[in-house]
């Protein structure tokens, strides 16, 4: 059974962080990047492994599973 994430908490919009675009929540990584990235093909699992050292894993991966 899979956990229930409120996505409020891992997507946040900082007008002074990327220009207001919405970002994961302690990174500069925007949702439009990581959307662009699934179109190409990219998975939310392999897109967490790719950057896992800039974050932590569990909420990266919650937000790119939810977005992909």
């Amino acid at each position: 059974m899979a956990a229930i994430v409120d996505i409020g908490t891992l997507i946040v919009r900082t007008p002074e962080v990327c220009g207001g675009r919405p970002c994961i929540a302690g990174t500069r990584m925007t949702v439009q990047n990581i959307v662009m990235d699934s179109q190409a093909g990219l998975s939310g699992q392999d897109y967490s492994a790719r950057i896992s050292t800039l974050i932590s894993s569990s909420s990266l991966c919650s937000s790119c599973l939810l977005l992909c």
